[in-house]
């Protein structure tokens, strides 16, 4: 009897997360089905093969578990020069328009869920739309019906007004445009960059300071109309269509942080980027960890961010380590000076294991800045939305590596 009830309890505890794993992988799926959909049908306008890079790797491999990584940046150009595409919603919707996209499919509506862009067959208002085009481009009317003199660059995604997306989100891919956006590749006409925010204009222009603000058109209510519009795309190996592209993994050594390269490097200085101790993810023996570094010698800062990064990026790039718990403040490694070393609390290898979500986003944002990482998990159990409590004893032997370094 006992056995029975045990086998009923490790089922009633197995079971959830089994279903939570099927619904993941079937999404990440269709996510990148479209993905697939999107690009098999037309060219990319312009790329980057990182698979011609020296140090080019398909994934990235962390204390024995596995993460795919971007195999190329690409660029396409859709819509057409009779009836144009047209960028609907903040959050990303699109139509693309034309027969010349996709062969004799004629026009599509997508939707931008995350970074992939998908057919959208829900949306009332883009299908609407996406009809009263079709009838313009299938009328007798021959006239030019599309906007050509500019294009516009589509830096368009959800959450792009939050620092942290912007950060890890926008700011790979302007680094690999700048020269592209810069040279403005379509001389007749004027590539005018769409972003959701002023913050991200603002951030791009620190990756990307040739682009002067004329350049710039912030997403309105409105419709956002040209002949044509460039969408930015991370591509992986068609191998891993089983396990997709995560958030923020993109590729190694991509971006450089905006730190000065003539700081100083004395490897005793922790800025720890703190949650308090009460709300999700802070870590509630905080003093105890703060006092080990301490006690190993670190000289600890603990910064009041002012959630404004023109002000708290100083701040940053006087770290030799940044340490913290996940969330949006580690953003900031992006005004680190090179060299400086990553240390987040996460159980990141243990949610990858057993096939969670492992938002490693942090991660790759210190892989694509060429920044060393570390993952510390904290104790069982841990809870995205419940404060944490750190393994003492793996923080100290973690930081005992990094004495004298």
């Amino acid at each position: 009897m006992r056995l029975y009830l045990y086998f009923v309890g490790l089922l009633i505890i197995i079971y959830p997360l089994y279903i939570n794993m099927l619904i993941s992988l079937e999404s990440s799926l269709q996510h990148q089905q479209q993905l697939d959909n999107f690009t098999n049908n037309t060219s990319a306008n312009w790329k980057v093969d990182f698979s011609k890079r020296e140090n080019f790797t398909d994934a990235v491999t962390y204390q024995g578990a596995e993460w795919p990584l971007a195999r190329s940046f690409e660029v396409y150009k859709v819509g057409s020069s009779q009836v144009g595409a047209t960028v609907y919603n903040a959050n990303g919707l699109a139509v693309r328009l034309g027969d010349d996209v996709v062969g004799d499919e004629g026009m599509k509506a997508y939707h931008f869920n995350k970074w992939y862009w998908e057919i959208d067959s829900t949306d009332e208002k883009l299908q609407s739309l996406a009809r009263q085009m079709e009838k313009i481009q299938y009328s007798s009317i021959t006239q030019q019906q599309c906007d050509d003199t500019k294009s516009y660059f589509s830096f368009l995604q959800r959450d792009q007004d939050s620092f942290q997306h912007v950060v890890f989100e926008t700011l790979p891919k302007i680094s690999l445009s700048c020269d592209y956006l810069s040279n403005n590749a379509e001389q007749d006409t004027e590539i005018i960059i769409l972003v959701n925010s002023i913050l991200q204009q603002h951030l791009i222009q620190e990756v990307c300071p040739s682009l002067d603000n004329y350049r710039f058109e912030i997403y309105s209510e409105s419709f956002a109309s040209s002949c044509y519009i460039y969408i930015p795309i991370w591509r992986q190996y068609s191998t891993n269509k089983n396990d997709p592209l995560q958030m923020g993994m993109t590729q190694r050594d991509i971006m450089r942080p905006l730190g000065s390269s003539s700081a100083i490097k004395t490897y005793n200085t922790v800025v720890y980027l703190s949650r308090g101790t009460n709300g999700k993810r802070s870590v509630k023996n905080e003093a105890k960890v703060l006092e080990i570094m301490k006690s190993l010698g670190f000289k600890v800062e603990v910064p009041h961010l002012q959630n404004h990064w023109k002000i708290d990026r100083h701040i940053i790039e006087t770290a030799d380590i940044i340490v913290g718990p996940h969330g949006g403040a580690l953003s900031n490694m992006i005004f680190a000076k090179p060299g400086t070393k990553i240390v987040e609390f996460l159980p990141l290898v243990k949610l990858r294991r057993r096939l969670l979500n492992s938002r490693p986003c942090y991660f790759g944002l210190a892989l694509s800045l060429g920044l060393d990482y570390e993952a510390i998990e904290p104790e069982e159990p841990f809870d995205f939305d419940k404060p944490m409590i750190m393994d003492e004893d793996k923080v100290k032997e973690l930081f005992q590596t990094m004495v004298g370094m």
